[in-house]
């Protein structure tokens, strides 16, 4: 009998191999199995006994030191909750309680575990509370004195990689702590919470599709100061700005960010000033090129620029040849196969040589046309829009490659064909040079 095991390497016909190896490791993989099957079924039932298995308690409760499964109410903590779900059904938000929570020096979740875990009480400001968790506050069942299990799994056989379970699988049982909330306010600010999501995804929703319409720069609008991507927003009165998502004087890389605000409006006045410059310069300046290459002078460049184009032509056209002959002179054993690789080798390299030698001179030649254009692609994208008065996202994604924001009136606007802008004027300057 022959025994296989691709995972392991392992093949019994194999000679000097030791059965003994792939055995023991599926013997381990099954007992880690029913390992990790066995500890689940035990913190099941737990569960189903209300003991409470989480490394960290809700916030306004702690472990009863005779039993560590059983939760007892924090009293101090428990007066803060009270006072986080006043708040919130008083119309105060997650920011607002938060910014209140933090003035009054009141330790947030974590810190107040860690003071459980040491007995040092933190500073309060080394971990401020935030939205996120004033809202898990709110959201957390336990305050009830009920206890919400199994709404997580994880996997030691995935990289203990933890995923979600929908509500249906998550085991509820009722009493098993003191609660600190009654269930029916607790009730109450669920429904005013999933009111409020549904409302602002709608708002989100809704504006998002005005704000994509209005965005003409994607990806392309930096903060100069932190490089964070500026994000555009828009104002209850309508008018949309370009944000930095950084606070103010908040650092970045080690870079102080001013957090700039500045209105998109105004940008976009200055990127179609800077386009229908651009535009109008560049045919401008290809015209007096044409001009200048009318010349009798520059039209004699032109004229011994094509000679020797034609020249390097001819070339090239006898050169492929003799390397194309140069394989049937192999198949004929007119020359041997080493010949065929060394001189094949050869006339290969004299080939790119001429090619780019012949479009070096095919470049300058187009300088001193009396036809001259710039390139195609830009040249078409200059006369679809050059007629336009008003900036839209297709021209602004045509032409604009990058903007900085330095400062409210301050910006650094890069283009897609600046590179090719300076060589025209260069281009430019050139021929001016020579008439002179």
């Amino acid at each position: 009998m022959r025994f296989l095991a691709v995972t392991d390497d392992f093949d019994s016909f194999r000679e000097g191999v030791d059965l003994t190896v792939p055995l023991k490791n599926i013997i381990n993989e099954f007992y880690s199995k029913d390992l990790a099957k066995k500890s689940s079924n035990a913190k099941k039932a737990l569960w189903k006994e209300g003991k409470f298995t989480s490394a960290w308690e809700p916030y306004g409760y702690r472990k009863s030191e005779e039993d560590h499964h059983q939760l007892i109410v924090d009293d101090e903590a428990a007066e803060h909750l009270k006072s986080i779900f006043s708040m919130y059904m008083d119309g105060r938000n997650y920011s607002d309680i938060a910014r209140q929570l933090n003035k009054d020096g009141v330790l947030s979740p974590t810190l107040q575990r860690k003071f459980y875990k040491t007995g040092e009480k933190p500073l309060p400001e080394s971990k401020p509370w935030n939205n996120y968790e004033v809202k898990r506050v709110l959201q957390d069942v336990h305050c009830t004195g009920d206890s919400v299990f199994g709404k997580y799994q994880q996997s030691v056989f995935q990289g203990n990689k933890q995923r979600n379970l929908p509500e249906s699988e998550w085991l509820h049982v009722e009493n098993t702590h003191e609660g600190i909330i009654d269930r029916e306010l607790f009730q109450q600010v669920q429904s005013k919470i999933q009111e409020y999501t549904e409302a602002y995804k709608k708002k989100h929703q809704q504006n998002n599709g005005v704000i994509r319409n209005h965005n003409f720069y994607t990806g392309k609008i930096w903060c100069g100061d932190c490089g964070n991507r500026m994000t555009l927003s828009r104002e209850r009165n309508g008018t949309f700005f370009y944000i930095c998502g950084a606070n103010t004087n908040h650092k970045s890389g080690g870079k102080q960010c001013k957090g700039h605000r500045v209105r998109k409006e105004y940008v976009d006045e200055d990127v179609l000033r800077l386009i229908q410059t651009h535009m109008k310069t560049v045919l401008d300046t290809e015209k007096m090129i044409r001009e200048m290459n009318a010349a009798s002078k520059n039209q004699t460049q032109y004229l011994l620029l094509d000679k020797e184009v034609g020249k390097l032509r001819r070339e090239l056209s006898w050169i492929s040849k003799r390397k194309s002959d140069l394989y049937e002179d192999y198949l004929e054993r007119l020359i041997t196969e080493e010949e065929y690789i060394q001189f094949s080798r050869i006339y290969s390299n004299e080939i790119e040589n001429i090619k780019s030698r012949l479009d070096t001179v095919l470049a300058a030649q187009v300088r001193y046309s009396q036809d001259y254009h710039i390139e195609e692609g830009w040249g078409n994208v200059i006369h679809t829009y050059m007629s336009k008065r008003k900036l839209t996202k297709e021209m602004a994604d045509a032409f604009v490659d990058s903007i900085i924001i330095h400062g409210k009136y301050d910006y650094e606007i890069k283009l897609v064909y600046d590179d090719q802008f300076a060589d025209l004027q260069k281009l430019k300057k050139e021929k001016e040079a020579q008439s002179r």
